[in-house]
């Protein structure tokens, strides 16, 4: 007997981490570091305007995966 597509999905929960800038970060330099893909950080940080951070300003990221080594 075959499950249901809703009994076979699993939820995942992802913690949601801050980043805080510093001093020659990018939104790439920081999505590298945090172990996301620059299209997901993006996506949590729609607000978040690439050609003006600052130094200081946080970003939300998800904490559910290591880092990518730089």
């Amino acid at each position: 007997m075959a499950q249901s597509a809703v009994a076979q999905s699993r939820v995942v929960e992802r913690e949601v981490v801050r980043y805080t800038v510093r001093t020659g970060d990018t939104l790439s330099s920081i999505a590298r570091s945090v172990g996301v893909t620059l299209s997901e950080l993006r996506s949590l940080n729609p607000n978040v305007d690439p050609r003006f951070l600052r130094v200081g300003q946080t970003a939300n990221s998800e904490g559910s995966r290591p880092p990518i080594p730089k």
